[in-house]
C-alpha cells in the first residue's frame, strides 16, 4: 500500500509537469548578494558560450514559418534532423519549437513510465494509470524515435532561441532550463552556462525594470519557505526580495498567503540597518518598474500556444 501511494504521488507530479509543459528542477543554484557589476543588455547577456552555435543573421535564414510547423505533422523523431538543421542555420522558430517539443516528450516519457509502474503494482486495475496510458497514445506516437541523445540537446536549442533577442525566450530559459537534473554530473557545462545567463539576466532586469520581469525576479529572490514556481537559480537577498514584493503589490500583482507570511516574518526580523536599506531600495525600484502585463510569468512557463510563443 505504501509503495502504491508513493507511486501515485510520483505519477501526479509527472502528470502536472506534462500537462503544463514544464519540469520541476530540484537542482538549485544559489548565490548570496554580491557586489554590483556593470550590467549588460538582456540580449548581449547571453553572448557567446560553450553551448552557443554560430548562426547567420535571421534575415539570411530564408525558411518559412509554415515549413517549421508543417514538419510537426510527422513524428518528432523523423522531423528532428530537419528542425535541427533549420535551428543551426538561424531559424529561431525552429530552435524554440524543437526545445519545447523535446521538453514535452521528456515530461510525457516520465509520466508514462510512472503510469506503467502504477498499473504493474496494482495488477493493471488502477483506473487513473490506465486512463493516463490511453490518453497519451498520441503523444507516444508523436515522440516515436526520440532518443536520449536528442532529449539531451533540448537546452542547446532553448539557448539558441533565447539568443534571438526575444525577451520571452530568455525568461523561459531562466525560469525553466531544459537540463536533465537526474544526470547533473553529465551536464556541468550546461549548468555553468545557465548560471552565467541567469546572473546576467538578473543584473540587467533590475536596471531595465520591465514590469513583466517582476514575478520572475521575485521567484528568484524568494526565500526558503515561500511557495512559488521557483527556478533552479535563486539569490539570497531578503532586502531586495522585500523591495520587489512591495513594487509588485503596488502594481497589482497578488501572491499566495505563504509568500506574504514569509515576507512578514522576514520584515519583522530586519535590523535597523536593513530597514533603512529596504526603504532606499523600495524607493529606487518603485520609480522605475512599469506595470506588468496580465499573466506575463505564466505565459513563459506555460506556453500553451506554441506557435505564437515560437513565432
Amino acid at each position: 500500500m505504501t509503495r502504491k501511494i508513493g507511486i501515485l504521488i510520483l505519477l501526479t507530479i509527472f502528470l502536472a509537469a506534462f500537462f503544463f509543459h514544464k519540469a520541476n528542477v530540484p537542482v538549485t543554484i544559489t548565490r548570496h548578494v554580491e557586489e554590483p557589476e556593470k550590467a549588460r543588455s538582456l540580449t548581449s547577456s547571453l553572448g557567446a558560450s560553450k553551448l552557443s552555435v554560430p548562426r547567420s543573421d535571421r534575415d539570411a535564414a530564408v525558411i518559412s514559418k509554415t515549413a517549421v510547423v508543417g514538419a510537426h505533422e510527422e513524428t518528432l523523431g523523423s522531423a528532428f534532423e530537419d528542425l535541427k538543421n533549420q535551428a543551426i542555420r538561424g531559424n529561431s522558430s525552429a530552435s524554440c519549437r524543437l526545445a519545447l517539443e523535446l521538453q514535452r516528450c521528456a515530461n510525457g516519457k516520465r509520466a508514462l513510465e510512472a503510469a506503467s509502474l502504477m498499473t504493474q503494482s496494482s495488477n493493471g486495475t488502477d483506473y487513473m494509470a490506465e486512463q493516463m496510458l490511453k490518453t497519451n497514445e498520441a503523444l507516444a506516437y508523436f515522440c516515436d524515435g526520440v532518443t536520449s541523445k536528442m532529449l539531451n540537446e533540448a537546452y542547446r536549442f532553448q539557448k539558441m532561441a533565447a539568443q534571438n533577442g526575444e525577451r520571452a525566450h530568455l525568461k523561459w530559459l531562466i525560469a525553466r532550463p531544459e537540463i536533465d537534473q537526474q544526470n547533473f554530473l553529465n551536464n556541468l557545462d550546461a549548468w555553468a552556462d545557465y548560471r552565467q545567463s541567469a546572473d546576467a539576466y538578473v543584473r540587467s532586469a533590475l536596471i531595465e525594470q520591465h514590469g513583466d520581469d517582476l514575478e520572475l525576479l521575485l521567484n528568484i529572490y524568494a526565500p526558503v519557505g515561500a511557495v512559488v514556481s521557483r527556478p533552479p537559480y535563486r539569490i539570497e537577498d531578503n532586502v531586495t526580495f522585500l523591495a520587489l514584493l512591495d513594487v509588485a503589490q503596488r502594481r497589482g500583482l497578488s501572491f499566495s498567503p505563504s509568500m506574504l507570511t514569509v515576507a512578514q516574518g522576514i520584515k519583522q526580523s530586519l535590523t535597523l540597518e536593513q530597514q533603512l536599506a529596504l526603504a532606499k531600495k523600495s524607493e529606487q525600484l518603485n520609480k522605475g518598474f512599469s506595470a506588468p502585463q496580465r499573466d506575463a510569468y505564466l505565459k513563459i512557463i506555460l506556453p500553451l500556444d506554441e506557435e505564437e510563443f515560437c513565432k
